[in-house]
Parts: C-alpha cells; structure tokens; sequence
C-alpha cells in the first residue's frame, strides 16, 4: 500500500514538472516571438524607434516611417508569425499521428504534391495566384487521400504511412525536376520563388482578416484550439496503431 502511494505521487510530482516546464517553455518561445516581432518592425535599411512604430501602429501619420512600416515591415510580420504558427500546427498534427518525432509533411510528400501541383500550373498551364493556391490545397489534399489509401486497409501503421510517403515524395520531386529543367526558363524565377518561400510581395490586403474571410478566421480560432486539445489527449493516450 505504501509503495502504491510512492508511486502515484512520484508520478503526481512528474506530471507537474513537466506542466511547469511546458509552461516555461512556452512562456520563454512567447517573448521571444515578441522581441522579434518588434525587432522587424523597428529595424531595416532604416531604423524607426519605438515611439514612432507606436505612432504608426496607432493610425498617426510618420513621414517615411507610415509606408516603411504599414506598407512593407507590418504585412511580411503578419504573414511571417500566421506561416510559422501554420507549420508547428501541422508538424504537431503528424508527430502525433505517426507517434515520431521526426514526421513532418515535407517526408510524408504532402508538401511535394503542392508544389507538384503549382510547379505544373506554373510551367505548363501558366495561371494566375489563385489558381496555383487552389491546385496546392487540393493536392495536398489528394496526396492524403492517395497516402492513407496505400498504407493500408482497417489498420494503418506508422510505419508504413512513412515509407509510402518517401516513396511519394520522390514521385512528386522527380516530376518538379523534370519540369524545371524542360519547361521555360522564363518562367524559373517564380517557380523557385513559389517553391522556397517569399514574403517580399505580402500586402495587407492579402491576409485573411477577419473582414475579408471571417468564417476561415473564425472557424481557424475555434478549431486550431480544439484540435491541439484533441492531440494531446491522443498522445496522452499512446497515440496510433505502430
């Protein structure tokens, strides 16, 4: 009876480490996701000081400082912290899933059907922005389905979602290659720009505000909360079938 009480409150006393720690952690992430917030609005070719970021920020109108900030520093901020918030939902979503600390979407080949699929709308069917966002979505969607489809049946195992997801992602990056090397050269410069990343041409109008998409803000607030909860009680748990 004394060992049994030993155990379940050295557990108990484990358990709230780790909740303290967790919390450090996210506390320490969370000011330094401050400081460089407020370090890329402040500093660049030119250096703005604290007030006159406020004052910006604020609606006021600084000579120079009003367009630098509003127009360039501000909507690459945004779509820079939305991005990174993005990738760690998504690279949580699979570490839970498959139970491995290294899965991520890049070695399953979702990402590579995306850029799969915009690589082609680029260099083969040449269409605007929207259409290249729609066709990455609906690919990486597609290469879900396709990924889940082949690793098997009532069961599926980790294991084998990882092996079929490499053996996808070199089917898409050999289709990227082939066409970056046959299609027109003309064309190379956004295809790179789309596959490594950019926010040199981010505007405000651009990002999803809730004025402009408020059931994807809306429902975004809600369920990213929600399905976070959702995996840790998964992982709690033991997580999937290996």
């Amino acid at each position: 009876m004394i060992d049994e009480n030993n155990s379940s409150s050295k557990k108990f006393v484990g358990s709230q480490r780790r909740k303290i720690r967790r919390f450090l952690s996210v506390g320490i992430l969370g000011v330094v996701l401050l400081g460089l917030i407020v370090f890329s609005l402040l500093y660049g070719r030119t250096i703005y000081s604290i007030s006159e970021v406020s004052q910006v920020i604020l609606g006021r109108f600084v000579p120079g400082a009003s367009f630098t900030i509003l127009t360039l520093r501000l909507p690459r901020m945004i779509a820079a912290v939305l991005a990174g918030f993005s990738f760690g939902i998504a690279g949580y979503i699979f570490q839970t899933m498959l139970r491995n600390p290294l899965a991520n979407p890049d070695i399953l080949g979702i990402s590579s059907g995306s850029s799969c699929a915009v690589v082609i709308c680029i260099l083969v069917f040449h269409t605007g922005q929207m259409t290249r966002s729609l066709a990455a979505v609906c690919a990486g969607l597609l290469t879900v389905i396709i990924l889940f489809g082949l690793s098997g049946h009532k069961r599926v195992a980790a294991t084998r979602i990882i092996v079929v997801g490499i053996g996808l992602q070199a089917f898409y990056n050999a289709i990227i290659s082939y066409l970056t090397v046959t299609g027109d050269q003309r064309d190379l410069p956004e295809t790179l720009r789309w596959l490594n990343g950019s926010l040199d041409s981010v505007m405000l109008a651009q990002l999803p505000f809730p004025y402009r998409f408020p059931v994807g803000v809306v429902t975004g607030l809600i369920g990213a909360p929600y399905l976070i909860w959702q995996l840790m009680v998964i992982s709690k748990r033991g997580g999937y079938d290996e």
